[in-house]
């Protein structure tokens, strides 16, 4: 495997979009959030690549975790890219061109292989389940029958709308939880949360229920 210093290049590469993830979320905590379509594929793009890089497999397998990353970047990279078109066009009006229907199938292809790797294989079996449901359920008998839907429309509803994959929770993700995770990780960097400890500890420890106020005012200084 070819290394940049003592990095493998997964690792270097994933460094890299650690970097330009971090620096997306601070620019956009400090100057202002960018339209929501925009802002939460950009937020999925950062974050399923660097899951393709770093949940990685064994190495003879490392040109399928780059392929996938490139796919991430391609596919995401559009939607990203043509984000204004699309909040622009009328919605389950105007069809979706093929090539786009091609897109939001490789995009949710990628985020359920995402989350395979993250969380194994219960929550991409729900999720296919549920988009098969949605296309097929027209075959099953009885109360749990309805009338089905097309795979544009149901690609066009989770990838080419506000209401899928891009819908709400990813978008507060992309916001608020984000800015957060990078806060906390400095803090750790710098042991920040030991020193809180400390702190509380030296303040309040000589106390009776000591350990509970140092348990609280810790807490409290980690935020």
């Amino acid at each position: 495997m070819r290394t940049i210093g003592r990095w493998s290049w997964p690792q270097g590469v994933s460094r890299v979009v650690a970097a330009a993830s971090s620096a997306f979320g601070l620019y956009t905590a400090v100057f202002g959030v960018l339209e929501s379509l925009l802002q939460s594929s950009l937020h999925l793009l950062f974050a399923l690549v660097l899951v393709f890089l770093t949940r990685v497999r064994q190495a003879p397998r490392r040109a399928t975790d780059a392929a996938l990353a490139l796919l991430t970047l391609l596919a995401y990279g559009y939607i990203a890219w043509n984000s204004a078109a699309i909040q622009a066009r009328m919605a389950f009006v105007v069809p979706l061109p093929t090539v786009e229907v091609a897109i939001g199938v490789v995009a949710l292809l990628l985020l359920v292989e995402a989350a395979r790797r993250t969380f194994g294989w219960s929550l991409p079996v729900l999720a296919v389940g549920a988009f098969l449901y949605a296309w097929l359920g027209f075959l099953l008998p009885g109360a749990f029958s309805q009338s089905g839907f097309t795979v544009p429309w149901i690609v066009e509803h989770l990838v080419f709308s506000t209401q899928g994959i891009f819908g709400l929770p990813t978008f507060v993700s992309a916001t608020y939880v984000a800015v957060f995770v990078i806060f906390g990780a400095f803090l750790d960097r710098f042991m920040a949360g030991d020193f809180f400890v400390r702190l509380s500890h030296a303040l309040f420890g000589r106390f009776a229920g000591g350990p509970a106020k140092i348990a609280v005012i810790s807490s409290a200084l980690m935020g």
